[in-house]
């Protein structure tokens, strides 16, 4: 007979609960401690990941403050220093590298260790510490583990270039009046001492900004399009706010003039201004503009693209009436607050260069025989002058002051005395614009009842070297066109006054020809009197050569028509807020 299963008694299954109880408190409890562990652990973790993105932001800081290479034992010290103000550099053992940033195949920033002998732009902070004891300890060891975090960061810098001379320098007001009028679309009638005072004046970028909140705009946006004599009118005020009264009556009548010629012009002010694109406001800080290049910026942008002419340079005797029509298809852009960068070309958006342009000169001379006056033509293709800072370095034992390394490349001149369809035509390629041209013109002689047409050309002749230089200029104070070495700091390798000499020897030597009717018979008669007259012309038109390019490169220069070395300078240069990119 099979016996019957028993229920477990009531104390049993007491016993067997307090089991399974205790178990799971037990477990419980181990999970519990074991997420405070790891709690503890990723806090301690985070707070030195924390420390180690400071403490290499500190020393990028400090590597970068004098604009360029700061040792290792100054950046060691300064994380030092960092961990000290955070409280933390009790139990961190600090490693400093010095290096540069390179950028991955896929992307991805990461820090590369430089040589003793190597440059550096980056700094490289690794942390460790004990680890927090464990509650529940799982091994052997544990109380010894140690945590290690590591920062890469980077101070960049930015500095502003610039090229060619102060606005209006070497030119008449009224020839500036007549060539920015035309490019504003309204009269203009600055005297002299506006000029000059607006090429002097110069504006902060960040204050501009501040200006720009206190009108009413919560998040100025310097890189989108707005009306001209909005913005002019602001840096009139900030002038007259320092004091500058008579460089903020000349910003004031540019802002007029365009109000009244170029009612709808819009100008992006970053552009106007010099400054790089794509940049955080905070990158501003410190960033100088100089007035007369922002006006000379604001004219090129918002002008329609016409020819202007001035009908009378009032140049000195022989030249008599003298007028020069001007295209500008690219106008210069002001000294930029760029990056560095080893790139240097006119078509880069970071570079700094002076303005191309297409003159077209018609002086008129008198015929010594028979008092008529003649014009001689005369066609100057001018292609820009470039340049950019692309190293900064600081000063240290053997080197007394800062210096910025300036890749700059001169401005190419090509004229010609004749006439050239390509030139008059519009079109935008500056090469091709004195590709064919043509004997001008000049005097007609009436021989046996006949026109004998006499003819000019010359050139085209090319003046000027576009290679790429290396210059070197130290501050601060900033601001001066001398090399490290006292030099010049120029661009181009020929004066100013050297390029009036080039221009006006070669222009000196004109090919004058007859162009005789058909069936006017050239005997020996008629070939003495028209090189006779040829001989006369010339004696009139070599001197008188010479004068007007001696006169007219002057000119053009005050209005960034650069011909023959250009003066470059640094304005000035600081270290942008540095940024942890790896870790």
């Amino acid at each position: 007979m099979a016996r019957a299963n028993r229920a477990p008694s009531p104390n049993a299954q007491r016993g067997a609960a307090a089991v399974f109880a205790a178990i799971a408190l037990v477990t419980l409890l181990s999970a519990l401690t074991l997420a405070i562990d790891v709690g503890r652990l990723y806090t301690a973790q985070r707070q030195l990941q924390r420390l180690a993105d400071l403490a290499a932001i500190d020393g990028a800081r400090v590597q970068s403050q004098c604009l360029g290479d700061a040792g290792l034992d100054e950046v060691t010290a300064e994380v030092r220093g960092s961990l000290a103000r955070n409280q933390s550099a009790q139990g961190v053992t600090p490693q400093v590298l010095l290096g540069r940033r390179q950028s991955g195949a896929n992307g991805l920033q990461r820090f590369v260790a430089s040589a003793p002998s190597q440059s550096a732009d980056s700094v490289q902070v690794g942390l460790s510490r004990t680890s927090p004891a464990r509650i529940l300890p799982l091994f052997v060891g544990d109380e010894t583990r140690t945590l290690h975090a590591r920062a890469a960061a980077q101070a960049t810098w930015v500095a502003s270039a610039r090229l060619g001379l102060p606005l209006g320098t070497g030119a008449s007001p009224t020839f500036l009046n007549q060539f920015y009028g035309g490019l504003l679309g309204s009269n203009l009638a600055l005297t002299a001492d506006q000029y000059r005072a607006s090429a002097d004046a110069s504006i902060s970028v960040s204050k501009l900004i501040d200006a720009r909140v206190e009108a009413g705009q919560s998040l100025p946006d310097l890189e989108q399009a707005e009306p001209v004599f909005g913005l002019l009118s602001q840096i009139a005020g900030m002038l007259n706010d320092t004091g500058d009264t008579v460089a903020a009556t000349a910003v004031q009548a540019f802002a007029t003039a365009v109000a009244a010629g170029r009612p709808a012009a819009e100008v992006v002010p970053a552009e106007v201004l010099g400054l790089p694109p794509d940049t955080v406001i905070g990158a501003y800080d410190g960033a100088t503009a100089s007035v007369g290049d922002v006006l000379n910026a604001v004219a090129g942008a918002v002008s329609d693209g016409e020819p202007i002419t001035i009908p009378d340079l009032n140049l000195p005797p022989p030249l008599g009436d003298t007028s020069v029509t001007i295209r500008i298809p690219q106008p210069g852009k002001p000294g930029s607050f760029t990056p560095g960068s080893e790139q240097i070309e006119v078509s880069n958006s970071d570079s700094v260069f002076t303005s191309a342009g297409l003159v077209q000169v018609r002086t008129r001379l008198v015929d010594p025989i028979t008092g008529a006056p003649f014009e001689l033509p005369l066609l100057i293709v001018l292609q820009p002058a470039a340049a950019r800072v692309t190293g900064l370095s600081c000063a240290r034992l053997g080197q007394a002051s800062n210096q910025a390394r300036v890749s700059a490349q001169g401005a190419v001149m090509r004229f010609a005395l004749g006439s050239s369809s390509d030139f008059t035509s519009g079109g935008g390629d500056l090469l091709a614009a004195l590709g064919n041209v043509l004997p001008a013109d000049l005097i007609t002689l009436t021989l046996l009842g006949q026109s004998v047409k006499i003819k000019v050309q010359a050139g085209p002749y090319v003046f000027g070297d576009a290679s790429p230089e290396t210059l070197c200029l130290q501050g601060p104070p900033w601001g001066s066109a001398v090399q490290c070495d006292g030099a010049p700091a120029q661009v181009g390798g020929f004066s100013s006054d050297q390029a009036a000499d080039y221009l006006g020897e070669n222009l000196g030597d004109v090919r004058l020809t007859a162009k005789l009717p058909n069936g006017l018979p050239l005997n020996g008669l008629l070939q003495g009197v028209v090189n006779d007259r040829l001989a006369t012309l010339t004696e009139v038109i070599q001197p008188a050569m010479r004068l007007l390019a001696a006169q007219l490169v002057p000119i053009l220069q005050s209005v960034n028509l650069v011909a023959g070395a250009t003066p470059v300078m640094v304005q000035g240069a600081k270290v942008v807020q540095p940024e942890v990119y790896a870790q």
